[in-house]
């Protein structure tokens, strides 16, 4: 029996050996390019480069000072009415929606559309428990 690396070995093999697909992906990549370029043109962008490489730099900035962002934030949040849970992972983050749908009774969990909430697979933990979320 095969196992799954030799599997994947084969598929890439039998991927590289088909002309349509590989025409396909040149095709999608010129398309790519060709758009990329007419979007990032000069006369559409003045120093394209120049203010990616500044969108670069205040992102680097951010995550080397994300505590204080995030201090920041939890204040302005409180300063409103607001409060800020910080929990160490996603189990913990879990635990405690489903903590305080049960405290208050609740058997529907409304949230906004994140990454977040994708990243922490968010739903289905919650609707192991049966919340609906």
């Amino acid at each position: 029996m095969n196992n799954p690396s030799d599997i994947f070995h084969q598929k890439i093999h039998q991927t590289l050996d088909n002309a349509k697909l590989q025409l396909a992906v040149y095709g999608a990549t010129a398309r790519a390019m060709e758009h990329r370029a007419t979007a990032t043109a000069p006369d559409r962008i003045p120093d394209f480069e120049g203010q990616r490489d500044h969108a670069n730099a205040l992102k680097r900035h951010t995550i080397e000072h994300l505590d204080h962002y995030l201090e920041q934030f939890e204040a302005a949040v409180t300063r409103n009415g607001g409060h800020v849970v910080w929990c160490s992972d996603a189990r913990e983050a879990a635990d405690f929606v489903l903590d305080l749908a049960a405290r208050r009774g609740a058997s529907l969990v409304v949230k906004s559309k994140s990454m977040t909430t994708e990243e922490i697979d968010f739903n289905s933990r919650v609707g192991l428990h049966g919340l609906t979320s």
